[in-house]
């Protein structure tokens, strides 16, 4: 793994951070505060504001949880201009807009599977809890990883534990994107991050490694809680053939290897397991949940029990 690009920010960078940027956000925070909980803070704004004082941050992330967000969109562009504020929006639907506060970018997005208790600041507006922004930085991640979100998670982490936040993004029901977790060591980490604080370059590889380490047992967890329930999502995916038919066989393999790329990566392993041990004999079935259990298995090597288990190329 690379370098990190984590630079100190210069003098000259607070400067205008402290000057500009940050006077700019307290106008936002309260021309929009008569909108009370109707709309709040989060991300890495909300976590560098008024959490940790961390980093930079600029652009501003607010959540509704209202179904539409047209409900409350108008409101918050017509209180900016009252502020006296040059709106430019540049993107609106009913679950997402974007505009441009004097050229300072203001995402809002619905989110239906809040966790917790939002905070009222100072500035009259609410910002989001430490337990949803880590778990929403868990579900969000993207193809690549950000810096940015490295370094965030690595401070909520001091307050918040990995496992919690893992917990709390299955509860939201958005699947945990594993695989890019898992592509860290890979793919590397992209980004640029302006410290306001100090991190040791070393204490945060030790805190992705032990990122790596929680997603890999995260995973192990879900995929065994996934295969003691396999025909059930077995039986979902076989969604269009008669209800007895719904289960591994010759004709339902090819379609079901097509259809589980659409699933989590637990469900997916889980049924890949499923089709690599059913209409095998017994007593190899019974050697691999022995091996799986730790238990000595004569009679059968370890390259075959990987193959029956599907685990060939996983480790």
């Amino acid at each position: 793994m690379d370098s990190f690009r984590l630079t100190k920010a210069s003098e000259e960078e607070l400067k205008e951070y402290r000057e500009k940027v940050i006077p700019l956000q307290n106008g936002i925070f309260s021309a929009l505060a008569p909108l009370g909980e109707a709309i709040y803070l989060t991300g890495g704004t909300a976590l560098a504001r008024f959490y940790y004082n961390h980093r930079i941050s600029e652009d501003l992330d607010f959540f509704t949880r209202e179904t539409d967000l047209r409900d409350v969109f108008p409101s918050v562009v017509s209180l900016l201009k009252e502020a006296g504020f040059e709106i430019e929006i540049v993107h609106q639907s009913p679950s997402f807009a974007r505009l441009f506060a004097n050229g300072y970018k203001l995402e809002l997005a619905t989110e239906f599977n809040h966790h917790g208790e939002l905070i009222k600041t100072e500035h009259g507006i609410y910002v989001n809890n430490l337990e949803d922004i880590g778990a929403n930085k868990i579900t969000a991640w993207e193809d690549r990883a950000e810096l940015r979100d490295v370094v965030d998670l690595y401070y909520i982490t001091k307050d918040v534990p990995l496992q919690r936040l893992f917990e709390i993004a299955d509860r939201k029901r958005v699947p945990v994107a594993y695989e890019k977790f898992l592509a860290i060591n890979t793919q590397g980490i992209q980004g640029e991050v302006s410290l306001i604080g100090e991190i040791p370059e070393e204490e945060l590889r030790a805190f992705v490694n032990k990122l790596v380490k929680a997603v890999n047992d995260n995973l192990k967890k879900k995929e065994e809680e996934a295969f003691r329930e396999v025909d059930k999502y077995i039986s979902r995916l076989l969604w269009d053939f008669p209800k007895k038919s719904r289960r591994i066989s010759p004709d339902t393999i090819p379609i079901l290897r097509r259809r589980i790329e659409k699933v989590s990566l637990p469900i997916r392993r889980a049924i890949e397991r499923a089709i690599a041990q059913r209409g095998l004999p017994e007593e190899t079935v019974r050697a691999v949940r022995e091996a799986r259990e730790g238990k000595n298995v004569r009679g059968i090597t370890l390259e075959e029990l990987k193959e029956i288990a599907g685990l060939r190329g996983k480790e």
